[in-house]
């Protein structure tokens, strides 16, 4: 502690300011919460469970958070300070928590321990070691004795008895398992039940830390994440300080992750991801400074610093100082937790602007999952478009057999696809079955197809979103819907939005606060957008179609205030290569190709010619726009004199534009090609992503000088105009050829 009061600047020992800067702000937050709890009342449970009983929130868990943000900061600012009031005002609020004839909130009645037993207890227990010389022998023994005979004693009976948050895999498990863990630790050699109770604890919070995906993502979504990890990390790292070990916990390959999940479900506005029963606000903890204190990942540091609502002391116990924190790992724009059934993609990281997609397929039975597989939300322009309901009011109703009846949780009120007006299958389960990332593009497909059974064998969305580093500005996102019905029915695409609307001819445009965003239907061709304001404001599409198969293709184009949107329009023609008679050239912006094999668009805008085809039927060659390809999906991106910027293969072996360039690979890989400095001097730069070892090559027009794969040198095999690699290992490559002058 000394040390600390030294780099905090405590009793004049360090002017503010320097290296210590970011954690003398954390202090000074710490403070004032502190001093604000010496004029406050101590907390006093509510009386919720006539409240619960007539559909609403009971309030004693967020008395017992309260209680405990109360007893950390107070006891945390006498550690530091000496001060005699902070110990105090910590003391009474013991005393008050105490004194509740109960630890168990009544909306969870008849359990014996719940969520509040374990905030209870863990508060208690921080609060019973961090004052532990300012209380007399007698206080103690309170202490102990609330400990045991409200939180200790009921949870073993509990536990032993296999109640059902003691060996879940969601966040009961941890919160109830890890708070009384910490409790059972610092009454260690003090109740004789302790170490059963330990024993107990780490035996059950194994399971929640074996149902972590490699991944680290989590069905529950971003603030059930935070309510569960921030007590499993704060049981190891009591474990640890304790016990001298936390079972190498920080080891498994889903904890060392975790972060990553809230890191990217945080969109550009600075809020998460809402899918499901999740809030709007981003998750408050300081374990993101524990996870980067001991994987050495300081994006996690980084990522607290920016979202923190509020200073917890632990930040200042596993915070870095700010020398360590400058340090800027560059992560990928996009990712898929693929165990989770997540997926986000963005444009940039450090743009508040940047247009983000976050996508949600996975397990509907997950606890606090709704029927909302496909779905997804999109930000743009700091401008949240396409919203998610979020949770109902939480009620016994909405947690028991008409959960579905409630509109937040029904298929209808998500951005998705809903077949002749009925729910997805609640027990059903959804995947992602490609990803694919690059700075230039970034694609994601999830099935949804048993959500729909037996009304239909298939429903694939896939979503591609185009932009970040090309030389053209503008982004945008392309979503292809592949339905196949087994029986006619009543399709409806959905889009949610609290912004002013606007609908003509058959397109609409989002009006937001900074900006705007232009939704234009290619597919069906006779589709028209309409509005809906109830119960809540939607763009909506309702289509009968004639055939079992459906596809429905749509642009989002963000726009800047006052700008015309670029104008896509639908033809019934293949597109041109763009060495056509000019007479044979399409004439309108936006061209739609949709032959039974594959369908696409092309699109003009910011001076850039943007070409994309997807794969529709199951096998076989696509041609189409001067695109050749053998795989899910290709992009080509020219300048307005037709030079190509870049090109991408995605999950294919060949690849050519306009017979001007080639790409190929002995087995299926997922290439972006940046060719935006070919004319002169630079760097050929290639994002690839293989299965397995596999060689690649593809043209370069000038000479190389210089092969690098994932930063090494390699021999350059370069033969008329094509180079060649090999991608000795699976998973992500990149590759960087450099050109001569004479290129």
């Amino acid at each position: 502690m000394a040390e600390l009061r030294e780099r905090l600047g405590i009793n004049a020992a360090r002017p503010p300011g320097g290296p210590h800067a970011y954690q003398q702000r954390l202090w000074a937050d710490i403070e004032r919460a502190g001093d604000a709890a010496l004029q406050e009342p101590t907390t006093e449970p509510a009386a919720a469970r006539d409240n619960w009983e007539s559909q609403a929130w009971g309030g004693n868990l967020g008395c017992a958070r309260r209680a405990q943000e109360i007893i950390l900061w107070c006891a945390f600012a006498h550690l530091l300070t000496q001060k005699r009031e902070y110990a105090a005002r910590a003391r009474d609020e013991m005393d008050a928590v105490l004194a509740w004839p109960s630890w168990v909130d009544p909306v969870h009645l008849p359990l014996q321990a719940d969520l509040m037993t374990g905030e209870v207890c863990f508060g208690l227990a921080v609060g019973y070691d961090w004052l532990h010389d300012e209380l007399s022998v007698q206080e103690r023994e309170q202490i102990r004795t609330g400990l045991v005979q409200k939180g200790l004693r009921p949870y073993l009976t509990a536990a032993k008895e296999g109640a059902r948050w003691a060996r879940c895999t969601h966040h009961w498990n941890a919160v109830v398992n890890g708070g009384c863990a910490v409790a059972a630790m610092a009454l260690l050699g003090e109740w004789p039940g302790a170490e059963e109770c330990l024993a107990r604890a780490r035996e059950n919070i194994g399971v929640f830390f074996d149902a972590i995906p490699v991944d680290g993502g989590c069905s529950d979504g971003v603030s059930y994440w935070r309510d569960g990890m921030h007590y499993a990390m704060c049981f190891a790292a009591a474990q640890r300080t304790v016990l001298g070990s936390d079972d190498e916990i920080i080891l498994r390959d889903g904890v060392r992750n975790t972060a990553y999940f809230p890191i990217y479900f945080t969109a550009p506005d600075g809020r998460p991801a809402n899918f499901g029963d999740c809030c709007s606000t981003p998750p408050d903890t300081p374990i993101f400074h524990y996870l980067s204190m001991r994987t050495g990942r300081r994006e996690f540091g980084r990522h607290r610093r920016r979202v923190r609502a509020r200073a917890h002391p632990f930040d200042l116990l596993w915070g870095e100082s700010d020398r360590a924190g400058r340090a800027r790992p560059e992560l990928p724009l996009s990712a898929c937790f693929r165990d989770t059934g997540w997926a986000a993609l963005r444009s940039s990281w450090n743009d508040a602007d940047a247009l983000y997609v976050a996508i949600k397929s996975g397990d509907l039975p997950a606890n606090h999952s709704h029927l909302d597989l496909n779905s997804f939300i999109l930000v743009a322009n700091g401008d949240r478009f396409v919203i998610d309901p979020g949770p109902a009011s939480y009620s016994k109703e909405y947690f028991g057999p008409r959960r579905w009846e409630h509109y937040e949780a029904s298929t209808r009120a998500h951005n998705t696809i809903v077949i002749d007006g009925r729910n997805q299958d609640a027990q059903a389960a959804g995947r992602i079955s490609d990803f694919f990332s690059s700075p230039q593009y970034a694609s994601v497909t999830a099935d949804a197809s048993p959500a729909y059974a037996p009304r239909a064998r298939l429903v694939r969305r896939h979503f591609v979103m185009i932009g970040g580093n090309t030389e053209a500005q503008g982004e945008y996102v392309v979503l292809l819907d592949e339905l196949r019905l087994t029986e006619s029915a009543t399709v409806e695409w959905l889009l949610h939005t609290l912004f002013r609307v606007e609908v003509r001819d058959g397109e609409a445009r989002l009006r937001g606060e900074h900006g705007d965003l232009c939704v234009t239907v290619l597919l069906p061709e006779d589709a028209g957008l309409e509005l809906r304001e109830q119960p809540d404001r939607h763009l909506a599409l309702n289509i009968r179609p004639s055939a079992r198969r459906l596809w429905i293709l749509a642009v989002l184009q963000p726009v800047a205030k006052g700008d015309r949107a670029p104008r896509v329009a639908c033809h019934p023609c293949v597109l041109r290569a763009k060495n056509a008679p000019a007479d044979k050239q399409p004439a309108a912006r936006s061209e739609l190709i949709s032959p039974a094999s594959h369908c696409g668009l092309e699109l003009h805008r910011d001076g850039a010619v943007d070409r994309l085809l997807l794969r529709t039927a199951e096998e076989g060659e696509v041609e189409g726009g001067g695109i050749y390809f053998d795989g899910q999906k290709a992009f080509a991106r020219t300048t307005a004199d037709g030079a190509l910027v870049c090109a991408v293969l995605e999950n294919g072996t060949a690849l050519a534009v306009d017979s001007d360039f080639l790409l190929g690979a002995e087995r299926p890989v997922s290439a972006a090609v940046d060719l935006s400095q070919r004319a002169c001097r630079g760097i050929v730069r290639a994002r690839c992503w293989a299965a397995e070892r596999t060689g690649l090559s593809f043209s370069v027009w000038g000479y190389p000088e210089e092969v690098r794969v994932n930063g090494s040198e390699v021999d350059i095999d370069a033969v008329g105009g094509m180079v060649s690699v090999v991608l000795e290992r699976p998973g992500d490559h990149d590759v960087q050829v450099l050109l001569g002058a004479g290129s």
